[in-house]
């Protein structure tokens, strides 16, 4: 038999914490004498490591207490659905995780493009989902759960430095500002293709000549520039003149890049 202090610090928990499960009967201890000690025995502290590892895996109190009086066969299926759970708790730091990432691609955007994505409109913003929801959804975005994560932050990395070129308008679309998150944009573009590409793909996409990635490069902007829903974003965020300024500063950036290849 050991104390109660003894198995806290056996266990790693608090003496609060066993009062509370002997509270609501989750464990209680072995033995309590007359001089007021807790005692426990092994099979208790065992118990005890037992609920400990659902608590970690993010069980609450109430939903340990049945499993610890399952029979063998149906353990196989108690663990199962822990794994589910830390699968769901992974998600969600990864989420988080790629969320604050993204927070640091913003804060080191130029200026100009920093104050334009952190002004928000709060009554369109949430007319339709409050904060919680929208959060929510975004950190399922982040996470990757409906694909690869890193692809999903590649992709948001892309995005952002593209559009926070519309946001540079009065700088001149071949200005040194306006061209290196150009740049920028195009390299997280890359990453996002290469990521979703197997070992011999990269290899052979390393094979193509400049003039050709450009190529590749300019049609996919192309194509998001004109998307409806692209440009009403745009406008919204940046002003009306941002999608055709973005258009010039891409086309001007693979002209570049194409000439000093062939040069």
């Amino acid at each position: 038999m050991k104390r109660l202090s003894e198995v806290c610090k056996m266990v790693g928990v608090t003496r609060k914490t066993l009062q509370q499960y002997n509270d609501i009967g989750l464990l209680k201890p072995t033995v309590k004498t007359e001089g007021g000690y807790w005692l426990y025995g092994d099979e208790s502290i065992q118990m005890l490591m037992t609920i400990q590892v659902f608590v970690e895996a993010g069980y609450k109190r109430a939903e340990i207490k049945p499993l610890l009086t399952a029979k063998q066969d149906e353990l196989p299926g108690i663990l199962t659905d822990a794994i589910k759970k830390l699968k769901a708790k992974r998600a969600r730091i990864d989420g988080m995780i790629n969320y604050f990432q993204t927070l640091i691609n913003i804060a080191d955007l130029p200026p100009e493009a920093f104050k334009t994505f952190c002004r928000v409109d709060l009554n369109s913003a949430f007319d339709q989902k409050n904060f919680k929801s929208l959060f929510e959804e975004t950190l399922d975005i982040a996470s990757g759960k409906d694909g690869d994560g890193e692809v999903v932050q590649a992709s948001v990395a892309f995005w952002l430095r593209l559009s926070a070129v519309g946001a540079l308008v009065s700088k001149g679309a071949d200005s040194e500002i306006v061209q290196d998150n150009i740049k920028l944009a195009y390299e997280s573009y890359l990453n996002c293709i290469l990521q979703g590409l197997s070992n011999d793909e990269q290899a052979e996409f390393d094979t193509f000549p400049i003039a050709n990635r450009m190529e590749i490069f300019k049609e996919c902007v192309l194509g998001l520039l004109s998307e409806q829903e692209v440009i009403e974003n745009l406008t919204a965020q940046c002003g009306k003149e941002s999608a055709p300024f973005i258009k010039d500063a891409v086309l001007t950036f693979c002209e570049a890049q194409s000439s000093k290849k062939e040069d």
